[in-house]
C-alpha cells in the first residue's frame, strides 16, 4: 500500500514523521519514516514540533512526545499517536513557491506496517480491522496556524459501474446539494 502526503515547511502538523522537519526525509539513512495520524489529544504537542527550531533540536523531545521503537523501519514511533504507519520512502517531489523558494514537498511512501491502538480500533461488519474515527478524533491542517477538528462523519453510498445507486437514482443532484450546503453553512455561521 502506498501513502502520499504533502509536507509543508513544517513536516509535523497533521502527520508526525519521525524525521526532523529541518532535515529532509531523504536524509534519513535508509529512506525510512513513520507517519502518524494526529488526534485532538496530542494536537498541541504536534503543533509544538512545528517551531522554528535549529537542526540540532529534536522536535519530538521538546514537544513532550514519547518515542518507541518501530518494528520494520529505523525511525521511532510516537507513543501518543493512535495510528502509526511505518514507511519506506518511494519518492519526494519538492515544491517551490512562485518566487522559486522551497515551500514543501509531496512525499510518496510505501506503508510496510500499520499500528492501531486498541482504544481506537474496531471491526467492520465483515470482520476487518477498522479505525473508529469518533474515538480517534483526527485533526486536519488547513495551512498556516489553522487546524480542523473532525467531529462529523458521513457515510455515502457509491454508485455501481453504470453510475446507478442501490436505491435506483443515477448521479448526484448537484443543485440541491449546493443549496443545502449553503443553507447549512449559514446556519452554523449564525447568518440565518
Amino acid at each position: 500500500m502506498a501513502l502520499s502526503f504533502l509536507c509543508c515547511a513544517s513536516l509535523i502538523a497533521t502527520t508526525v514523521c519521525s524525521v526532523s522537519h529541518t532535515s529532509p526525509v531523504s536524509d534519513s539513512p535508509n529512506r525510512e519514516l513513520v507517519v502518524h495520524i494526529i488526534s485532538e489529544w496530542c494536537l498541541e504537542a504536534a503543533n509544538h514540533t512545528c517551531g522554528d527550531f535549529p537542526p540540532s533540536v529534536n522536535e519530538l523531545e521538546v514537544s513532550g512526545f514519547t518515542t518507541m521503537p518501530s518494528v520494520k523501519v529505523g525511525p521511532p514511533r510516537v507513543k501518543e499517536c493512535a495510528v502509526q504507519m511505518e514507511c519506506k520512502l518511494l519518492h519526494i517531489h519538492n515544491l517551490r513557491d512562485r518566487h522559486g523558494a522551497p515551500s514543501g514537498a509531496i512525499v510518496i511512501a510505501e506503508i510496510v506496517m500499520f499500528h492501531v491502538a486498541d482504544g481506537v480500533a474496531g471491526l467492520s461488519p465483515g470482520g476487518h480491522l477498522v479505525v473508529d474515527p469518533f474515538k480517534m478524533a483526527p485533526v486536519s491542517r488547513f495551512g498556516g496556524h489553522t487546524y480542523g477538528l473532525s467531529r462529523v462523519f458521513v457515510d455515502l453510498p457509491r454508485p455501481n459501474a453504470q453510475g446507478v445507486y442501490k436505491d435506483g437514482h443515477a448521479g448526484p443532484d448537484v443543485d440541491v446539494s449546493a443549496h443545502e450546503m449553503e443553507k447549512d453553512i449559514k446556519k452554523h455561521a449564525g447568518c440565518e
